[in-house]
């Protein structure tokens, strides 16, 4: 499995959240995937997962992460980190980490837990 984020993420809630969005491709033993994400700034730290396993094929991730503790998201640049946890003949995880620039107003639109 490999994973990505798409390079521009939207702030949702004034900071709160943010919609996480990316494309996903599949190695030939995957059957499933469940998908954790952290979008880190600063000492602000947003986290979301996949409410389902996402089955192979899935093209594109697309959920919804929140800041828990105090603290926004800015319009500025973050890390974004994704752990898959891959299902098969067996259970991996894959990782991956990469600079994102967070935004308002991007109509990415990711809907909540999918």
């Amino acid at each position: 499995m490999d994973g990505k984020f798409d390079p521009k993420l939207e702030l949702l809630s004034g900071g709160r959240e943010v919609a996480v969005k990316g494309p996903l491709s599949w190695d030939d033993a995957a059957t499933s995937a469940s998908l954790h994400v952290a979008i880190m700034q600063g000492e602000v730290t947003a986290t979301g997962r996949t409410a389902d396993d996402l089955p192979k094929g899935t093209t594109e991730f697309s959920l919804t992460a929140k800041v828990e503790g105090p603290g926004t998201l800015q319009a500025d640049d973050a890390i974004a980190t994704g752990w898959a946890l891959i299902h098969g003949k067996g259970t991996g995880m894959y990782e991956w980490s990469v600079p994102v620039t967070l935004e308002n107003g991007v109509a990415h639109g990711a809907s909540k837990g999918t």
